[in-house]
């Protein structure tokens, strides 16, 4: 990129006559405009500040600022207040001074910007073709669970619902639950009698084994 400064009025320092036509390179990336020493351009003029404005290039764009002068800086008549962005064709006013703004890209800035422009469309066209595709095939659309059967937990599937219905049928159905057999009745009498037999068994001799 190539930023020239274009005298529409007023001269500079070192020059007689009026200065119309002459253009002036800006060849740094800051270029201070005022009355003293270091600045890149010197005008002499009592309503011009040692440090007036600034004009700057970054990022592939030109900047102007005003550096608290007393007289202001203005931009196609307009006095700025804060850092503007400066263009082909626009008009400079440093105290009597008068400037037309000239950039000149190169074929890469012109190709750069010609890019970022396809990959833009490319991407604005894309968002698209992706929303006509969802907009025409409803499976493909996002959905949302809802709330009370998130809370819920896991519902069974259709299938896995039909296949515990059919075991469900195989299966016989429970009977109720039946009654024990009475317990037989335990008396006085027959726990006597039941224990006189048992000392009977136990008092009985034993027979004798024959001797050989």
């Amino acid at each position: 990129m190539k930023v020239k400064l274009k005298v529409v009025q007023g001269k500079l320092k070192g020059k007689d006559g009026e200065n119309a036509g002459l253009e002036v390179s800006i060849s740094r990336s800051r270029f201070v405009i005022g009355t003293a020493g270091d600045c890149q351009m010197r005008c002499p003029s009592s309503v011009i500040s040692p440090h007036h404005c600034e004009i700057s290039v970054r990022d592939g764009k030109v900047r102007l600022l005003d550096l608290d002068s007393e007289s202001g800086t203005f931009l196609n008549g307009e006095r700025i207040e804060s850092e503007r962005t400066i263009g082909q064709g626009d008009l400079l006013r440093v105290g009597r001074l008068e400037f037309e703004v000239l950039i000149e890209r190169s074929a890469t800035d012109a190709k750069t910007n010609t890019v970022d422009d396809y990959v833009s469309d490319m991407l604005a066209q894309a968002d698209e073709e992706e929303r006509a595709t969802r907009m025409a095939a409803p499976e493909l659309r996002q959905f949302h669970l809802d709330p009370d059967e998130t809370a819920a937990g896991h519902q069974a599937e259709p299938e896995e619902l039909d296949r515990q219905s059919a075991l469900r049928r195989k299966l016989p159905a429970k009977k109720p639950p039946g009654k024990l057999p009475p317990r037989p009745s335990i008396t006085a009498e027959s726990s006597v009698s039941a224990a006189e037999q048992t000392l009977e068994k136990i008092l009985k001799p034993k027979p004798k084994r024959p001797t050989s």
